[in-house]
């Protein structure tokens, strides 16, 4: 299996070939989606050892965007994902079996890394780094399956209503879900869950895709969305920061960089349209960009967050001073991007290819067990 099918698997063809068919653009924007999550990653885990609230407001409105780093590559990232899923039939069952397997064989690994290094964990953490998916050790795995999984089935719900109730189905949750987290209201409790999340982008990039191909093909339209969309979308974060500060009424009352900030969402698939009409084609690009996924699972496993991250930090942090914050932050996300891409290509060498013959035969041995109790049931209905 190739590399190429780790992240997106529905973009390569069932030949494995990718010159003809991938956008180099895309691909680009996806490696630039993983280098803003791994950034986001290491800043999320040195919140834990420095407290950012006493270096001063220009380091606290930096932490503030490192922020917002996690919540842009993951909207990019099913962005990128959304656009291939949008025409798409049907689902592979092996191939979302193998991204299980993929993150599984790679949690695992790392078990053994630890262990072998000494270190003493309980049964409960060897169990989890076993069975990653099953136990969220990594909440995005989960999630993508299920909705690479579920996108196709939307999808022709979606194209079945027609494009009125798309329209309808795009607003209510760009005003009902956004406005709703943007003020904090009680409703917002209904649009929590990361799953809606994707549905929510799915259904935009769906609309955009298939009723709105002039808006999509145009390069000043999306330059002009893009940042009108990231402005408001900071301007409204820094405007909630201000009042909460200043206005003991506010405090608390704004939630502006969340995945559902409408402006946010709007500006991303902006920019998605910029890098989509980038009129290049690289075949390295192509591959460590399908290879994000394994990225993903490597540098945010929960050993390696959990210890690694912090001891790396406690140790830089006792030695210099806390005001290289950003740069110590900065070389470890780095450190994890380049260290991710490095056992991303090694692994798609190896490893996946084995994870992907598992997948579909998996799915092979899956389908033939339906159809059999399929046939029963069908039998026992008839008679």
């Amino acid at each position: 299996m190739d590399t190429a099918e780790l992240v997106v698997r529905e973009n390569v063809p069932s030949s494995g070939e990718t010159k003809s068919v991938r956008n180099s653009g895309i691909d680009l924007l996806r490696i630039l989606a993983m280098m803003l999550i791994c950034l986001f990653h290491a800043h999320l885990t040195a919140r834990e050892v420095i407290d950012l609230s006493q270096l001063g407001i220009a380091q606290e409105l930096l932490g503030h965007l490192f922020n917002s780093f996690g919540m842009i590559g993951n909207v990019l990232f099913v962005i990128c994902s959304s656009w291939f899923l949008a025409d798409k039939g049907k689902a592979s069952t092996g191939k979302a079996l193998a991204i299980i397997y993929d993150a599984s064989l790679i949690s695992i690994a790392i078990l053994a890394g630890f262990l072998i290094g000494g270190y003493a964990l309980n049964k409960n953490t060897i169990l989890h780094q076993i069975l990653p998916t099953v136990y969220q050790q990594n909440w995005f795995i989960p999630c993508y399956v299920v909705f690479y999984l579920c996108a196709p089935i939307i999808g022709q719900g979606l194209k079945a209503v027609g494009k009125k109730a798309h329209l309808i189905y795009c607003a209510f949750f760009l005003v009902l879900g956004g406005g709703s987290f943007l003020l904090k209201l009680p409703i917002a409790s209904f649009f929590t869950g990361g799953l809606f999340h994707f549905f929510f982008v799915y259904g935009l990039v769906c609309y955009i895709k298939w009723y709105m191909p002039r808006l999509s093909q145009s390069f000043k339209a999306n330059l002009v969305i893009c940042l009108a969309g990231l402005g408001l979308a900071y301007g409204l974060h820094l405007t909630a920061l201000f009042l909460a500060k200043r206005v003991a009424f506010f405090a608390g009352s704004f939630y502006s960089a969340d995945f559902l900030n409408p402006f946010f969402v709007i500006g991303l698939i902006g920019l998605f349209n910029l890098f989509k009409l980038m009129p290049f084609k690289n075949r390295i690009v192509s591959y460590l960009g399908a290879s994000s996924l394994v990225v993903y699972c490597a540098h945010e496993n929960y050993l390696l967050r959990t210890y690694t991250r912090v001891d790396f930090y406690t140790y830089v942090f006792e030695r210099c001073p806390q005001n290289t914050y950003f740069l110590w932050v900065s070389l470890c996300g780095l450190a994890m991007f380049v260290g991710g891409f490095a056992i991303a290509a090694l692994y798609g060498k190896t490893i996946s290819r084995f994870t992907g013959w598992a997948g579909r035969k998996t799915a092979f041995g899956l389908s033939i067990l339906f159809n059999k109790l399929w046939q029963r049931c069908s039998a026992g209905g008839n008679e």
